[in-house]
């Protein structure tokens, strides 16, 4: 699990070695500054809305240029994509499990600064588990996709059933 903003921790909602469940909100950002941008922007967008609508009427009654009422559109379009660059922003400051499995050690604490693609913790999926494993060239003939395979874990006597969905033709 990487962080895709820089910010200090807020929430960190897991327990080291639990299983977490897809979706699951793990970690929040801290966003005030974020909400206080958020606000600012779309005070100014409201104002360059009323603002584009008074230059639409008086371009209409030839009041202004043409040039005047694209200037003042293109302000809302500007203060728009302002507003949607900060809520992904803030939405990106919420990290959620992309899958369900079992989350490791943690890599920060509470109230930590985390950088941008800083590993935060490591979540392994567990069912279904994927498995890689090479195999000695003579045999690599043998392999074909959808085949049953048979395997054991070291300080495991069981024996466990997979079956193979993709490989890679190299050597």
């Amino acid at each position: 699990i990487r962080s895709e903003v820089a910010g200090r921790i807020d929430q960190l909602n897991f327990s080291e070695g639990s299983n977490i469940a897809k979706g699951k909100l793990i970690l929040k950002i801290d966003d005030a500054e974020w909400r206080a941008q958020l606000s600012k922007a779309k005070s100014q967008l409201d104002l360059a809305k009323k603002e584009k609508e008074r230059k639409a009427k008086l371009l209409e009654a030839k009041g202004i240029s043409q040039e005047e009422y694209d200037q003042s559109l293109s302000r809302v379009q500007e203060l728009q994509a302002e507003v949607e660059l900060i809520e992904s922003r803030m939405r990106n400051s919420q990290i959620y499990a992309p899958f369900t499995g079992q989350i490791g050690l943690r890599y920060v604490s509470p109230g930590a600064y985390v950088s941008q693609g800083q590993i935060l913790a490591k979540l392994v999926q567990t069912d279904p588990i994927k498995i890689e494993f090479g195999v000695p060239q003579r045999y690599a003939g043998f392999i074909k996709e959808g085949m049953q395979i048979h395997f054991k874990m070291d300080g495991n006597d069981s024996i466990f059933s997979a079956k193979i969905y993709a490989f890679e033709g190299r050597i």
